[in-house]
């Protein structure tokens, strides 16, 4: 059965946080998901502790060499059979109605293409810092905007129509190590 939601996730050396992470979209509300997690030749924990999961919607790929973070979002993004494609990071957690509330948010607006949210910024567990809230501009006005100076959407917070991505053959540049998911961001804005 086809799922609804692509969740993709690439992950390196994030044994210490990728639990949290995967128990963050294991638990969502809304459960009819497959989760891609791409693992890029990690040389610590992080596979034993994503194959402790025996969760029937995670798909595991252990790429066989080194990549890139673009390369492996491309990947995801090729793999994935949902109709909508959410992005996580492995270093991140999500509120456990996210999926729930970007799905009904693009199904209840066909002409948007992509969504995501404002953040609650925290530090490293042993900084016990606040959470702090992030925001980013709304509307689709603004987001064209300021998508010429600087990145709109947190990645953990983004989904998007798979069929706007295949349609016009969107994908990460491969050869951007750095700022490649405003380079994304920018190339969406051109077409949404």
């Amino acid at each position: 059965m086809t799922p609804t939601i692509s969740v993709i996730m690439p992950v390196y050396n994030r044994e210490t946080f990728v639990k949290q992470a995967v128990e963050s979209i294991l638990n969502q509300s809304f459960e009819d998901f497959e989760f891609i997690i791409l693992d890029d030749c990690s040389q610590d924990g992080t596979r034993d502790v994503i194959r402790s999961f025996s969760d029937r919607r995670i798909r595991l790929i252990a790429n066989p060499r080194k990549g890139n973070i673009p390369r492996l979002r491309n990947q995801g993004m090729d793999l994935a059979r949902g109709k909508y494609i959410a992005v996580m990071d492995s270093d991140d957690v999500a509120i456990p109605d996210r999926l729930e509330r970007e799905k009904d948010f693009l199904d209840r607006n066909p002409e948007v293409g992509l969504v995501g949210s404002d953040i609650y910024q925290i530090g490293a567990p042993e900084e016990q810092l606040a959470a702090e809230l992030r925001e980013f501009p709304k509307g689709n006005r603004l987001l064209k905007y300021y998508t010429a100076f600087r990145c709109c959407f947190c990645n953990p917070t983004i989904m998007l129509r798979k069929s706007v991505l295949d349609s016009h053959g969107i994908r990460h540049r491969e050869d951007y190590f750095v700022a490649s998911d405003y380079a994304f961001q920018v190339d969406l804005k051109s077409i949404i």
